[in-house]
């Protein structure tokens, strides 16, 4: 049997609605001139794996066939005024965003597939979409509107991360591309985390008796202040300052009573202060 009357028979097997129509041809069926068979559209993979030609010698030889009926084209754009109340996209866009690398036609969207996906992963997730996948490693929670909130890795605060930035989070715990891609509120967190994209030692340190403070300390401290420096009032990268110093009471490290909330400016300050500099803390060490 050839790949011609192999389609036939099962085309005639899947689709029997369209030999039982009785509407008017062009509208619910177009005939290939090939194989004299029904179909709802003619797609590229039909005529160079089923037919065996180009689409360029397709099209020569049958210039004016019509390639997909009407009924079809009325049901894809009915698709596109779908909403689907989950995540406020079209039935059709969510089904492309969620097989990114299927065999993309380019008849629906005006911008294309790449530009779509982008302005797709800009998108602040949902909690329905993601939340499962995530809450073993993770702390999640839903908001009024039905976005997902995750806390800041840095801060501790929570905030609506986009599709992309839960992507890479699932990618990174399946050890994927590399990397932990933790989440971050912001630029100023990401910049100030000690950890970010560092390897082997805390950022701009290389000494193994820095001591950093604890991320569970520090988002109790940061939230207990309100996210706010208690010397100037800044809301900017915050960081969480020892009154009495670790290198002197190392017992009391990780006590949220012997911590305070203070910008960066603010917390420079207080260690150019006799007694609190780095290198009179380091020595004690």
């Amino acid at each position: 049997m050839t790949k011609i009357e192999s389609f036939i028979k099962r085309n005639e097997r899947r689709n029997k609605h369209l030999w039982e129509s009785d509407k008017l041809l062009g509208y619910d069926y177009i005939i290939c001139p090939v194989t004299n068979t029904r179909l709802s559209m003619i797609k590229k993979s039909y005529i160079e794996k089923v037919l065996g030609i180009t689409v360029d010698n397709f099209n020569k030889k049958y210039p004016n066939q019509q390639k997909t009926c009407r009924k079809r084209i009325e049901n894809i754009k009915k698709g596109l005024k779908v909403i689907d109340k989950e995540t406020g996209l079209t039935k059709h866009q969510l089904s492309i965003a969620n097989n990114p690398n299927r065999t993309y036609t380019g008849l629906t969207f005006k911008d294309g597939k790449n530009e779509y996906l982008k302005k797709y992963r800009r998108l602040n997730a949902f909690y329905n979409s993601y939340a499962k996948k995530i809450d073993w490693c993770e702390e999640v929670r839903e908001n009024s509107d039905g976005y997902l909130e995750v806390r800041c890795d840095y801060c501790g605060k929570w905030f609506i991360p986009t599709n992309m930035e839960v992507q890479n989070r699932m990618s990174a715990t399946q050890n994927v591309n590399g990397g932990e891609k933790r989440f971050y509120c912001s630029k100023e967190c990401k910049s100030l985390c000690p950890i970010f994209n560092q390897q082997y030692y805390y950022k701009g340190k290389e000494n193994k008796n820095v001591r950093e403070v604890q991320p569970q300390v520090r988002h109790l401290v940061l939230e207990r202040d309100g996210y706010t420096c208690q010397k100037c009032g800044s809301i900017e990268y915050l960081h969480c300052h020892h009154i009495y110093p670790v290198a002197t009471n190392p017992l009391e490290s990780a006590d949220i009573d012997n911590c305070i909330t203070l910008c960066k400016n603010c917390h420079k300050k207080v260690h150019q202060k006799d007694g609190c500099k780095y290198r009179e803390l380091l020595s004690v060490c």
